[in-house]
């Protein structure tokens, strides 16, 4: 039996890695910090699923929750957090902090429990975003924390390339998720508008002038996971619908 990781896997993104992952064969360690919605997303998965209840910042929980897990073939370090916040606010320090916690030190977290049982040959890819090359007013904190997983991607990719362990990172622009539409909640409450308006002032940068859904995310990642892209390693792919193309 092969197995996947997959934090943040109780929703958005990271529930459908797990289930597209879970239709390639391989038995599901679904992290997060819900049990009901990890057992949503085994309700949709067509393989064995483990649910693990644990926050990717609560370092020896996590590496205890995980420790009894071999063979471990992909890790997908997804979980994270958008909070805004301008350099001015009150709360600035408080977001700050949180985003950064559970961004970083969350994905260092991560592999540090994980790569003990990654199978060599295997592979990793962590979900930066396109916030980790760009930037955007009132994002600092989490525009740093998907730049630093980057740098973490590179460095790792080379530590782990003598175990013929690959890992790439994933930089989504805007998705159709949940945290996408509290976002777009956010803009419309400081500008007086409604979430359409937002999503419509959002698209006007977008070629492709939709969001990417997070079935296309998996997509790649997935695929990062195969076989098919086994000479890779130490790199970032943008899924953005042209949003930006560095």
């Amino acid at each position: 039996m092969k197995y996947a990781v997959v934090t943040g896997a109780g929703g958005g993104i990271g529930r459908e890695i797990a289930v597209m992952l879970s239709h390639e064969g391989y038995h599901i360690i679904g992290v997060g910090r819900n049990e009901e919605t990890l057992l949503k997303t085994a309700a949709v998965c067509s393989g064995e699923f483990s649910p693990v209840i644990a926050d990717v910042t609560n370092r020896e929980n996590l590496y205890q929750k995980l420790a009894s897990f071999k063979n471990i073939h992909v890790l997908v370090a997804n979980s994270g957090v958008c909070e805004r916040t301008e350099i001015f606010d009150d709360e600035s320090d408080a977001v700050f902090d949180k985003v950064i916690n559970t961004n970083i030190t969350g994905v260092w977290n991560t592999f540090r429990a994980v790569v003990p049982n990654l199978v060599d040959g295997g592979s990793a890819v962590v979900i930066s975003s396109g916030l980790g090359k760009l930037a955007r007013a009132g994002y600092s904190a989490y525009a740093a924390s998907k730049h630093a997983v980057l740098g973490i991607t590179k460095c790792l990719a080379i530590e782990l390339a003598p175990k013929s362990i690959r890992v790439n990172a994933v930089c989504p622009g805007w998705v159709n998720t949940g945290m996408a539409m509290s976002d777009l909640d956010y803009s419309a409450n400081q500008n007086g508008t409604s979430r359409d308006e937002e999503y419509a002032e959002a698209v006007k940068s977008i070629p492709m002038k939709r969001f990417v859904e997070p079935k296309e995310v998996a997509d790649m990642v997935v695929w990062l996971s195969s076989s098919k892209s086994s000479a890779i390693t130490g790199q970032s792919y943008n899924i953005s619908c042209g949003e930006f193309t560095l």
